[in-house]
């Protein structure tokens, strides 16, 4: 069996015809390691439950082997754009996918290059954990050419106005 993350415990139940009851113990395989505990795993990882029969009447037992794999988590760059010369603006992104109060931590990077231009916004150290997998959209900062202002620019008169044949 295959579950996706969901941020909740994978419980499984039992039944057989005339069995009162049922316990349950999961455990982590390898090279997962959890338990052995009553309590399901909610994270990425391989298990195997193992359901024995509480009822005094029968004994008996089975297991079965899960996986929960990781959720998809959508994130797309936002397009940027600076003047020549400023400093970076902050790099943003959207994402959609997260479940509960889980957050991406990290950030996002840049081409290097401080030409006017445009420069791939990469995905940089931007992670959710081993319970995700991200689906990254990248955007560019585009450097566009600074504007001078009339004051900016000095004309500077010729030394000589006098005829001179140059």
């Amino acid at each position: 069996f295959s579950l996706v993350y969901d941020g909740a415990g994978k419980n499984y139940t039992a039944s057989a015809s005339g069995v009162s009851g049922f316990s349950y113990t999961y455990s982590g395989v390898s090279p997962t390691t959890y338990g052995p505990s009553s309590t399901a795993p909610t994270n990425v990882g391989t298990y195997k439950i193992t359901a024995s029969s509480t009822d005094p009447n029968y004994s008996g037992s089975k297991e079965v082997n899960f996986s929960i794999t990781p959720a998809p988590v959508t994130v797309i760059a936002a397009a940027k754009t600076k003047a020549f010369g400023s400093a970076d603006p902050a790099l943003t992104y959207t994402a959609s996918g997260l479940i509960g109060f889980d957050v991406l931590s990290g950030a996002l990077t840049r081409a290097e290059g401080e030409n006017v231009g445009s420069y791939s916004i990469l995905q940089g150290t931007l992670s959710v954990g081993s319970n995700y997998s991200i689906s990254y959209t990248g955007s560019s900062l585009q450097i566009t050419s600074a504007m001078l202002s009339q004051d900016s620019i000095t004309i500077t008169a010729p030394f000589s106005v006098v005829y001179d044949g140059a």
